[in-house]
């Protein structure tokens, strides 16, 4: 059973006992009590006997322990849930005294019927002639993966899973409970009622020749349905694999022992050992990596990784790369690969153990070539069969099947610190670059570049990219997109103030914020500079408009750096005593600006010279000026450089003060030269600003995403359906980075990637996708 403590309160010293009885228990603490996940939990070994609440703590016992283990917990908080592995659940609510609610419900119940009960019933067992795989319940944590059948009895059937090969066959077990049992009345058939054979050894039936087309088998006695198991066709999936000795390390695996662990998934390695690579460790063995970030290799890694393609350059770029070390500097380290990577490590093992080598080198593998996760924190840590659990076993689970079926990486040997996924030029790819610039390693840049598009768009992959429309909200469009009709300066100033001096944990917050700062640029009207004889103008006069963008051709904004110096001794002071409140509380501000808020001091101070006077769109309520007015082209880079070039510089200051442990240098110079092409072409620069990136990562792929909405975010798709067509805003893009490209005489290749989630747009229902670039 599962105890999740998604809420709690109660009151005084209130008790209250169940007595659930159930295996493989995990306590959880979660605040989301809707749709509970697992995480923090707290294990308990053995047959869970009672669970109670005695004031602030909950406490249980298990049948290997009489003396109840009581925790602390959260009393300003309710109620308490428990949830067990057979898919029941209970509410408690504050008392005293406490009450009860349940059990009901936590799974989606399947509509189909067995007749099934506890004297009349047919259970699938894993055959040990198999050739792929089987799958049953046995933890709660993987509770989604199997079919549940509600029986009459009010006890559920959980369905098995059968994997088999498309276009073969394959074979599976049976055990029945039934009273008076005639053979004769015992049959198996698929879901269209085909007959399979089927013949019986004792309390036992061998089903044979099951075709992977079956969809299901139902076992049926006296004309009744009795049990069912579900048949997963998987097609075969073919990988390769080297292994590299290291110092004369023992390469124990073998490529059977590889395969037996993977058939189940359909799945086949060919397996090659490369000659033996001498490699200094020291006296230590590998350097390891934070196992638990699973994210980048150990600056040792790496070393040992560049200087075997120093060595090899024509190594196999379409296969996974083993290497096997005599040897990690963490002794309880076996093996080590980032997920979704082709590079991994491994501790050799002598040759009586090839079976074990064997395992991890699939554990690793599993990581890297089709991103599994470990299974703790869903089970306790080295108590399941599960092959991404430390625990020497090899199952896995229906959901890992299918993971494995649909890998979506590229084979690189980079880590997420030298790799990154790529989204729009103005926010996100200009963070992440000048952020680069400045000195931060890539995990940092690329989860503030992240939290910075976030109100935009949600970047869930490479190729996942979903609008967001904050846009649409009237205080987000104040709050994070500054379309407040106020002064460009001032606006400009407030969000560099509340960027200084937030916390630096609050990486949501700085990214909105930073959002915020580059839209005081992007969201300032083009009004702004006009010829005199102007002044009476119409936006939707296309003759004027182009007038109004000449005028701002070259025009550039003052430092900011200038701006902010002034007031950094004052802000300190006023926020060691008040806090961070001092910037968002306007009674706080008038108490110490003579009854004016920050922002209209500010006002009264600034603008003095024409440069200050810059107005962003809006009036302080719902706005769709910057939008309806001129076609939103203040957003465009290519309109107006100068005003981008100085956002550039500008961004770069406030994060070398905000982050001031990075020291680096800003090359103003690429960023003038990517400006230059996009002006020229009148261009984003989607494309050609991530190429740039890559570039300085040493990475030899990037991205051009194809962006998708959901039908849930109606003003999203309403932009993708009937406004915006991005699948050909995604090949406009990839046209002009290749003419960059070209133009700077790289060598590339173009490839389509297909991802998984369903999108629309202009023209229809898609799956995702995006455009590889490898240069």
């Amino acid at each position: 059973m599962f105890l999740f403590l998604v809420s709690i309160k109660l009151s005084g010293n209130t008790t209250f006992t169940i007595n659930p009885k159930a295996k493989n228990v995990a306590i959880v603490l979660n605040t989301n009590f809707q749709n509970p996940t697992l995480k923090n939990y707290t294990y308990v070994n053995g047959t869970l006997d009672s669970v109670y609440i005695n004031g602030n703590q909950y406490c249980y016992t298990t049948n290997q322990s009489a003396t109840p283990i009581c925790t602390p917990i959260d009393t300003t908080k309710l109620p308490l849930v428990i949830r067990d592995g057979e898919g029941n659940q209970y509410v408690i609510n504050e008392g005293p005294p406490p009450t009860v609610t349940g059990p009901t419900s936590y799974i989606t119940l399947s509509t189909d019927q067995l007749a099934a009960t506890d004297n009349l019933k047919v259970e699938f067992i894993q055959n040990t002639n198999q050739a792929f795989g089987f799958d049953k319940k046995e933890y709660g944590a993987f509770i989604d993966n199997y079919e549940t059948i509600n029986l009459s009895n009010n006890k559920n059937y959980f369905v098995p899973n059968k994997s088999i090969g498309q276009n073969s066959t394959d074979v599976v077990s049976a055990t029945f409970t039934i009273t008076n049992f005639n053979p004769s009345q015992l049959s198996f058939k698929t879901k269209t009622n085909a007959l399979l054979s089927a013949t019986q050894a004792g309390n036992t039936f061998n089903i044979s020749n099951i075709p992977a087309n079956a969809d299901c088998i139902y076992a049926w006695y006296n004309n009744q349905k009795i049990g069912k198991l579900n048949i997963v066709s998987l097609n075969k999936v073919t990988k390769k694999v080297v292994l590299v000795p290291v110092n004369g390390a023992n390469t124990s695996i073998t490529q059977q022992g590889l395969n037996d662990v993977y058939k189940q998934a359909n799945t086949i390695f060919t397996l090659t050992t490369a000659p033996n690579f001498t490699f200094n460790l020291g006296n230590d063995g590998l350097e390891a990596a934070d196992a638990n970030l699973m994210s980048k290799y150990s600056a040792e890694m790496r070393a040992l990784r560049d200087a075997y393609k120093k060595k090899d350059s024509l190594y196999d770029k379409s296969a996974y790369y083993i290497f096997v070390v005599p040897n990690f500097s963490n002794p309880l380290l076996q093996g080590y690969m980032v997920r979704g990577r082709a590079l991994g490590f491994v501790k050799a093992r002598s040759a009586a153990e090839a079976l074990e080598a064997a395992k991890d080198v699939a554990h690793e593998l599993a990581h890297g070539a089709f991103k599994l996760e470990h299974t703790f924190d869903a089970i306790a840590k080295g108590t399941s069969n599960n092959l991404m659990d430390y625990n020497n076993g090899t199952h896995l689970v229906k959901s890992q099947w299918l993971n494995i079926q649909n890998p979506t990486n590229e084979l690189t040997w980079f880590d997420e610190e030298e790799d990154g996924s790529y989204e729009t030029d103005g926010h996100y790819s200009t963070v992440y670059l000048v952020c680069l610039m400045l000195g931060m390693d890539n995990s940092k840049a690329e989860e503030l570049a992240v939290a910075t598009e976030n109100p935009d768009t949600d970047i869930h992959s490479e190729i996942d990219f979903e609008i967001d429309q904050t846009w649409a909200y009237p205080d987000a469009q104040q709050e994070i997109h500054s379309l407040t009709g106020g002064f460009h300066t001032v606006e400009e100033m407030m969000t560099a103030f509340k960027i200084l001096y937030i916390s630096k944990s609050e990486t949501k917050k700085i990214g909105e914020l930073l959002h915020r700062y580059g839209d005081t640029y992007a969201h300032t009207r083009l009004d702004n500079f006009m010829p005199a004889s102007l002044k009476n103008y119409e936006f939707q006069d296309t003759t004027k408009l182009r007038l109004y963008i000449l005028q701002w051709k070259n025009q550039g904004a003052p430092r900011i750096l200038d701006r902010i110096a002034p007031w950094i001794d004052f802000l300190n002071y006023q926020i060691s005593i008040l806090g961070y409140n001092f910037l968002t509380n306007e009674t706080f501000q008038k108490q110490k600006l003579n009854n004016k808020t920050l922002v209209q001091y500010l006002h009264s101070v600034y603008p003095n010279q024409p440069i200050d006077k810059l107005k962003v769109y809006g009036d302080g309520n719902y706005t769709t000026e910057h939008a309806s007015t001129d076609k939103g082209l203040p957003d465009f880079i290519y309109v107006r450089p100068q005003w981008y070039l100085s956002y550039v510089q500008n961004l770069f200051t406030i994060l070398s003060y905000k982050y001031n442990e990075y020291t680096g240098n800003l090359d103003l110079n690429l960023f003038q030269e990517m400006v230059s092409f996009a002006s020229l072409k009148n261009c984003s620069l989607k494309g050609i600003i991530d190429y740039e990136i890559a570039k300085k990562q040493g990475k030899r792929t990037f991205y051009i995403p194809v962006f998708y909405s959901k039908a849930d975010r109606i003003a999203a798709s309403v932009d993708a359906v009937l406004m915006t067509d991005y699948l050909q805003v995604a090949k406009d893009a990839l046209s002009r980075t290749k003419e960059y490209l070209d133009q700077k005489g790289v060598l590339y290749t173009v490839e389509t990637i297909n991802g998984n989630k369903t999108y629309y747009n202009k023209n229809g229902t898609f799956k995702t996708k995006a455009f590889k670039i490898s240069y």
